[in-house]
């Protein structure tokens, strides 16, 4: 037998195919894209059942109002007596929410900028998380 050399024995390079690394690279363009829409579509689902919550039971107690105000038409009288102190205190919040100071705007306006800022990371992920 003969003795091959030290030379002689290294292994070959191996090339991937001509465009292999583009077609992974677009496969996980691909994959990030879906997982993006995917959670866009989770966080408009969260906020239509958020929205939606409040919004049918205020309509069941509309119906349950409109449905006693039927049968009982003196009930409408009670309701008003009863509903006038909310009525006014929604009035002043109106009032007071229209003299706010600009600093107490502001506030409030950072702070609603802020809830947004964290809703947005929630739902759109970390862009510092490394593909997987």
């Amino acid at each position: 037998m003969q003795r091959m050399e030290e030379s002689e024995v290294r292994p070959r390079m191996i090339s991937p195919p001509p465009g292999f690394t583009a077609r992974v690279m677009a496969r996980i363009e691909e994959r990030e894209r879906a997982r993006a829409q995917r959670r866009a579509w989770i966080g408009v689902g969260l906020l239509v059942i958020a929205a939606a919550i409040p919004l049918a039971a205020l309509v069941a107690w509309l119906l349950q109002l409109l449905s006693g105000l039927y049968i009982i038409p003196d009930v409408a009288v009670q309701l008003l007596v009863t509903l006038l102190p909310y009525a006014l205190a929604l009035g002043e919040f109106g009032l007071a929410l229209l003299s706010l100071q600009g600093i107490q705007l502001l506030g409030y306006a950072l702070f609603v900028l802020g809830l947004t800022f964290v809703w947005a990371h929630i739902v759109a992920g970390s862009s510092q998380r490394q593909l997987t």
